[in-house]
């Protein structure tokens, strides 16, 4: 039962002390209810209790705080392999359509795997808040006489009290550039002496840890675990023994500090740095898989647009299908691109567009990639250098580039943008 002495500021300073917890806890709850009320307002239901609170949609909850921990309803069945790693448990609430489960964890907990829960919490919010035949849901049997004092109080702390900021980064290693291991040992400040896991895949120091994978080919141990990317992506396999609940797996995924990954393409080259890497997807294989992607150091997501040019249908059964392939891997290639974006800098080497120019940090770094090498020159043999043979493009320039086969160079394509333009 509801205590009517209760208020939400009494409440929530009792059972979250930690302001960083706190304001964690109430920026979901309110997230959470401007969710619902955008689709079903009436339906929205809170109540407090000595030791949480609990956000209601129609009859069903959708965000519980209690006892310490937090308890988020996802709109997806427990064995989705989002939630490989996480403690969900199954959930059938009858007027929620669709399977559902609930996670509960601490809210570092909550923080560390944040990406991969609030999506999955946001369509448990939608089903939620819509009845089957897909009209808003009506009304709630639960009270609500808490629920304007807890938004209030939560809407009022999560804009007067920022979270603290994570410590500066000890380590500001470059997205795309090269580092050997004593490279790394000297900017980290370990003895280049040191063996072990710094050598075999994967090394913690201090909060942080620190992969090292081959891509495409076997490693120093000669084992091949297939790590490839996705896009942007890379899917990596652990040491050949690991499962999902292993200590190391669980830390690996849930890091007090951060994940630095650097991967090469030859047993002999350097590593060349992806990121700082978060998991998206985890595999309960053995051995463990993860999906990582990538923000750089300070915080920018590295991506780039992938070529679109080639079109499976229009080269199936055609000679030049496989040499076409070969090309727009080569385009999509990241450490390729990274390399070639590096030195020609992200602008267009047709139009000279510079994405950060005109969009600011939304468009810093963004570009596309374009192969320069005629197709009958593409062979098996054949080995990329990504500054002789890529060059920057914008995605208007690139398609135009592709819109006649052979494809336009890009001094014929600079030579007609300069024709339309009156000979400027």
């Amino acid at each position: 039962m509801t205590d009517d002495a209760l208020s939400a500021r009494d409440v929530v300073e009792s059972i979250l002390p930690d302001a960083n917890d706190r304001w964690t806890v109430l920026n979901r709850l309110i997230r959470s209810a401007r969710s619902a009320s955008l689709i079903a307002p009436s339906s929205l239901a809170a109540t407090l209790w000595r030791n949480g609170f609990r956000l209601n949609i129609g009859q069903v909850e959708a965000f519980t705080f209690i006892d310490q921990s937090c308890r988020l309803m996802l709109g997806v069945p427990s064995t989705d392999t989002r939630l490989k790693g996480l403690s969900v448990s199954p959930s059938d609430y009858a007027s929620v359509r669709g399977a559902h489960c609930a996670f509960t964890g601490s809210p570092a907990e909550y923080r560390a795997a944040a990406d991969r829960i609030d999506p999955l919490h946001d369509d448990y919010i939608r089903s939620a808040a819509t009845t089957r035949d897909g009209s808003s849901r009506q009304g709630t049997p639960h009270p609500v006489r808490d629920l304007a004092g807890l938004i209030a109080y939560a809407e009022n702390y999560v804009a007067t009290n920022a979270p603290r900021q994570e410590p500066p980064l000890a380590y500001h290693f470059q997205v795309g550039s090269e580092y050997t291991r004593n490279d790394v040992f000297a900017m980290v400040g370990v003895p280049t002496h040191s063996g072990g896991p710094w050598y075999t895949g994967y090394a913690s120091h201090g909060p942080d840890w620190f992969i090292f994978c081959s891509v495409g080919t076997s490693g120093r141990t000669g084992h091949d675990y297939d790590n490839h990317f996705i896009g942007d992506d890379l899917v990596w396999s652990a040491k050949t023994d690991t499962h999902l609940r292993q200590p190391v797996i669980q830390q690996l995924l849930n890091p007090t500090g951060r994940v630095y990954l650097f991967y090469r393409e030859g047993q002999r080259d350097p590593f060349t740095f992806a990121g700082l890497a978060r998991p998206v997807e985890v595999f309960d294989t053995t051995p463990v898989k993860i999906r990582w992607r990538f923000r750089a150091v300070d915080g920018r997501r590295q991506e780039f647009a992938s070529p679109e040019e080639i079109d499976d249908d229009d080269t199936a059964g055609l000679e030049g299908e496989r040499r076409s392939v070969l090309v727009n891997i080569y385009e999509r290639n990241p450490a390729a691109r990274r390399k070639c974006i590096s030195h020609w800098k992200p602008i267009c080497r047709v139009c000279e567009f510079d994405f950060e120019a005109v969009y600011g940090t939304l468009g810093e770094g963004f570009i596309q990639v374009h192969h320069l090498k005629p197709l009958g020159e593409v062979g098996e043999a054949y080995r990329l250098d990504p500054i002789e043979d890529l060059r920057p493009v914008c995605p208007n320039c690139h398609a135009m580039l592709h819109r006649q086969k052979p494809a336009l160079k890009i001094e014929e394509l600079k030579a007609i943008i300069r024709k339309r333009r009156g000979g400027q």
